[in-house]
């Protein structure tokens, strides 16, 4: 169960990851790998935790107390969520929203939220990830903003 803050927490603990090794040395291209994958797997995990505060804060803004406690207690189900999945969970709160944030997610972000998830898919099965540190990087800025257009569209 995420409690309020897990996404603030995995976020620094990207940034810090990004900022050191940016500091590592030269030619550590098996370290750097790692961080890749290491990285990655922090996105997605951010990814999951910033959705589930959003979705409790949306009920705790909406719904009766046992709401918000069954809300809480039932909402494990997005894991490694990709765009359509994103897509459909903020579908369920209202069709328009889902509508909204597809609009807004389209191309370039769309893309770089469903790497993370087949990278960290790969990465978790034991397969070949080729992904880099400068491309995780990348696609966790895009992923950032997808969570800051989810919050904007479901008005919290």
């Amino acid at each position: 169960m995420t409690r309020p803050g897990d996404a603030q927490r995995i976020e620094a603990e990207i940034e810090a990851l990004f900022t050191n090794a940016a500091k590592s040395q030269e030619g550590l291209e098996e370290v750097q790998a790692s961080l890749a994958r290491y990285a990655c797997v922090l996105t997605s995990s951010y990814i999951e935790a910033a959705l589930r505060e959003l979705i409790l804060l949306y009920t705790k803004q909406r719904a009766d107390e046992s709401v918000v406690r069954y809300v809480e207690s039932t909402w494990s189900f997005l894991r490694a969520p990709n765009m359509e999945k994103i897509l459909q969970v903020v579908g369920r709160l209202d069709p328009e929203y889902r509508q909204a944030l597809e609009t807004q997610t389209l191309g370039k972000i769309k893309a770089s939220v469903d790497s993370i998830y087949a990278n960290r898919n790969n990465i978790a099965h034991g397969r070949r990830s080729g992904i880099s540190l400068g491309q995780v990087r990348a696609y966790y800025s895009d992923v950032k903003e997808v969570v800051s257009k989810t919050r904007v569209v479901v008005g919290v």
